[in-house]
């Protein structure tokens, strides 16, 4: 685990302790907590984005140039 993982997981677990009262003895819940918190973060921004479907066009009219010149 990196260092800023680990920061990341330790602020967001004093976090969840305040959140839930100070309970003491709960420690490696919240750090649990935290853990799947960041996964879930990791996960989500490590999918690609969906690409939008390229709009079917539609065939546009041929000019005719025959005509044109007759007039």
């Amino acid at each position: 685990m990196d260092k800023i993982s680990e920061d990341w997981i330790r602020t967001r677990a004093y976090e969840i302790w305040e959140s839930e009262g100070r309970c003491v003895g709960h420690d490696q819940a919240h750090w649990f907590k935290a853990t799947q918190e960041l996964a879930e973060t990791i996960d989500l921004s490590a999918k690609p984005a969906k690409k939008a479907k390229p709009k079917a066009r539609k065939p546009r009219a041929r000019k005719n140039t025959e005509a044109r010149a007759s007039l």
